[in-house]
């Protein structure tokens, strides 16, 4: 889940792993070329987990939260006002 969407300055990525997996998480535009890296694990347990990412000084515009687990690569569009 991601929220508030669209954004102004801090956005909200929750998720939920149902087995222990390495993550990464990054802030992509709409190339795919990354333009920040929020958080990568080498293995989290399974688990709720949330994280508050200040992106304030990011230029408004469309782009794309990449989460990649061992199983699955979930990309979800966001935009900046």
């Amino acid at each position: 889940d991601i929220s508030p969407n669209p954004f102004t300055g801090v956005l909200i990525l929750k998720y939920t792993l149902t087995s222990s997996s390495p993550v990464s998480l990054n802030l992509c535009d709409l190339t795919g070329r990354v333009i920040k890296q929020i958080d990568e694990k080498s293995l989290l347990s399974p688990g709720n987990y949330q994280f508050t990412i200040n992106l304030e000084s990011l230029q408004k515009g469309i782009y794309l939260i990449v989460m990649k687990t061992i199983s699955k690569t979930i990309i979800r569009k966001v935009v900046k006002n």
